[in-house]
């Protein structure tokens, strides 16, 4: 009986062994994968634009062929952008047609 009781207790702490070498390894993933997050979450802090677009650094400005204008929903409200060589601002009704456009004609354009 010893003999098939040592083997049964042999087989058993085999199994436990295998099963620690498991949870060590998942325990180190985890452990690698909360590292990773947090250096991801954590860098350039110093930059975090809360929600406004920051310009690149080392640039005079911001520069862009049109700016949009859009509500908290994501609809356009308004247009700014270059058509025909000159500036042409707009604004939208919530029916999407233009409401309002500077310069009032394509024609016009400012005296100097």
């Amino acid at each position: 009986m010893e003999i098939g009781t040592n083997a049964q207790l042999e087989q058993r702490l085999e199994r436990l062994e295998k099963q620690g070498r498991r949870w060590r390894a998942a325990t180190l993933v985890l452990a690698m994968m909360v590292g990773v997050l947090l250096t991801a979450a954590f860098s350039g802090q110093s930059q975090f634009d809360r929600g406004f677009i920051l310009p690149p650094q080392g640039l005079d400005g911001i520069r862009a062929r049109a700016f949009l204008l859009t509500d908290p929903s994501g609809k356009v409200q308004g247009e700014w952008s270059i058509q025909g060589g000159q500036p042409v601002l707009k604004f939208y009704a919530p029916s999407g047609k233009v409401l309002w456009l500077a310069p009032p004609r394509p024609g016009f354009k400012p005296v100097n």
